[in-house]
């Protein structure tokens, strides 16, 4: 569900797991795919085809990817490919520029290549993007801070595999383009967010060191996160997980689980746990109070999911197990509303036992309904820059601010935040000059 609200910013404003127990009875914990899921992978949730309902997709060892509907009182699959054939990664967004979002999907194959899939409205039908990629890892987001979403491909270690390192795809009148932002292997997913908490996007990249890559206008310049020897990051995720407005960097690294936050012009680390390497790692809000937790998954055979909280009183992170036994290593976690109920919920793979699991909070955390009568009071300038006031906001509720030139024209991304009360004033520090704006209120993003 969504809500928007519009202005013009000018000198006059215009209106516009094998067997696994929940632990402690926090958590709920159901299946679904057993009998037709192999060596399950990867989970992505979203709305793929368009039309307003989120699915779970689910891949596969084999290269199968698989789209799972809850009916309300069952599941149902689609087969939404099988143009690969070892170990298939997937990532869902608006890439094209076009609003419309697309589920791409590629192999960890020396001999892979990177795919579009579409929904039509009676089938799925597949584009290659590039012949000669495989990758270890896909995600989107708009890391030039520029408003346009682009396709960031990352590629395992070994010098043997095709097109090694971090590559930005970008889709432009009618052809795709690609950008190596480093020549070093991914072992783990990277992310795209507000590193530096300066309200301007960067990539995250993690090789054998982790690193911010901020665009410069016609590349990418790269940043020290941590380059210590030995770290070697593997999964990483970014959020808010300290709960205190700040972007964090999660990562499961070889000296243990990591975080850390860019603040008075350093970067600072405190330690999650002392378990590192392998196993995914997810920032997500998945209980009644709103705050954002971090999840992992442990590389022992059938480790359990553990859920952190960062305790601001004592400065450090509290744990607990969510479930007690889980399987596959490198098995990614998800989190959201697969069942289009407002729920939150933490998907798992069950590599070994052939389903995914479905885990829900005794007390979940709903996603917040963003108001119909979302709306600007009003739009002014300060030192130049534009400060929009928006009201009848939604509390916990994530809001995008989209830029446009002219009407009707391109909408790009010009920032996003998350309310804290019916009403703030958003700053547009990069505003182009004379702009319009508009606020989307979505259902949704666990972060």
């Amino acid at each position: 569900m969504r809500a928007t609200a519009s202005c013009l910013a000018g000198l006059i404003a215009v209106a516009w797991l094998a067997t696994c127990r929940p632990a402690a009875a926090q958590w709920s914990v159901q299946s679904f795919g057993s009998g037709v899921l192999t060596n399950v992978f990867e989970v992505n949730v979203g709305d793929a085809r368009n039309d307003g309902t989120n699915r779970v997709y689910i891949s596969e060892r084999n290269g199968r990817v698989i789209e799972w509907t809850y009916t309300g009182t069952a599941w149902t699959n689609t087969l939404v490919t099988r143009w690969v054939t070892n170990l298939a990664l997937v990532a869902i967004g608006a890439v094209r520029g076009d609003g419309t979002n697309r589920l791409y999907f590629t192999e960890y194959n020396t001999n892979g290549a990177l795919h579009e899939a579409r929904w039509t409205g009676s089938a799925w039908t597949n584009t290659v993007v590039d012949a000669t990629h495989q990758s270890f890892c896909l995600f989107t987001g708009t890391g030039r801070h520029d408003g346009v979403n682009h396709l960031y491909v990352g590629t395992y270690g070994d010098a043997a595999h095709v097109g090694r390192g971090l590559w930005e795809y970008t889709y432009a009148t009618g052809a795709w383009s690609k950008l190596c932002l480093h020549t070093n292997g991914m072992d783990g997913c990277g992310a795209v967010g507000d590193l530096f908490n300066d309200g301007t996007n960067c990539v995250l990249a993690n090789t054998t060191v982790l690193d911010a890559y901020t665009w410069a206008g016609t590349n990418y310049a790269a940043a020290a996160i941590d380059h210590r020897a030995g770290l070697g990051p593997d999964p990483t995720d970014i959020g808010k997980v300290h709960n205190d407005g700040l972007t964090h960097v999660v990562a499961n690294t070889g000296t243990g689980r990591l975080d850390y936050v860019y603040s008075g012009g350093v970067w600072t680390t405190n330690r999650i746990d002392a378990t590192g390497k392998r196993g995914d790692i997810l920032v997500a809000r998945l209980k009644s109070d709103g705050l954002r937790r971090i999840y992992s998954t442990y590389t022992t055979a059938k480790g359990p999911v553990r859920e952190f909280t960062w305790n601001s009183g004592s400065d450090a992170y509290t744990t607990s197990i969510v479930v007690d036994a889980t399987s596959g290593a490198t098995a990614k976690l998800a989190a959201g509303d697969g069942r289009n109920d407002g729920v939150a919920r933490l998907y798992a793979p069950d590599y070994a036992g052939g389903r995914v699991l479905e885990i829900t909070s005794t007390n979940p955390f709903v996603y917040p309904v963003p108001r119909s009568d979302l709306s600007f009071a009003g739009v002014g300038r300060t030192n130049g820059i534009p400060v929009l006031a928006l009201t009848n906001l939604t509390a916990d509720c994530d809001y995008t601010v989209e830029r446009a030139l002219d009407l009707p024209g391109g909408w790009s991304n010009a920032g996003a935040f998350t309310a804290g009360a019916a009403g703030t004033n958003w700053i547009d520090a990069q505003a182009p000059g004379r702009t319009f704006y508009r606020a989307v209120g979505r259902q949704g993003d666990p972060r």
